[in-house]
């Protein structure tokens, strides 16, 4: 049952999935980030530390796209090579790996990481004022 679900996913989802990745380089404004899923394919080593990239168009007034791409390391190589095609604006966290892309892709941060802590701040505050030190 696992090749015909690998043979399926070559042959009817892989052609989608290249579809849509086609379309997203051609937009203006992409997002980028990665996270660590954990993996692991030898009991005794336990989890390997792997990446799962997102890469996401703005909004832009068209549909958007959203593709995920695993890799098995965090190395800039992996967003230059998904990228390759893209001229615009990528959104990124502070991660220096995307500043090694080609000049045609201008890195723009976001700021979601700062904004967490100013929306946590009123409920950590009155948890302060609750608790005695």
């Amino acid at each position: 049952m696992s090749n015909w679900v690998l043979r399926a996913t070559e042959d009817y989802l892989l052609p989608v999935y290249e579809e849509l990745h086609r379309q997203l380089v051609k937009r203006g404004v992409l997002h980028a980030g990665e996270t660590t899923p954990r993996y692991s394919t030898n009991r005794e080593r336990g989890p390997r530390p792997s990446y799962m990239w997102l890469y996401r168009t703005g909004r832009d007034g068209e549909s958007p796209i959203a593709l995920y791409e695993y890799q098995p390391s965090r190395k800039a190589e992996h967003a230059a090579k998904f990228l390759d095609g893209f001229s615009g604006y990528l959104h990124t966290d502070g991660y220096q790996g995307y500043h090694k892309l080609p000049g045609n892709i201008w890195v723009a941060g976001y700021w979601a990481h700062a904004r967490r802590k100013f929306d946590e701040a009123p409920t950590i505050g009155r948890a302060r004022q609750r608790s005695p030190d």
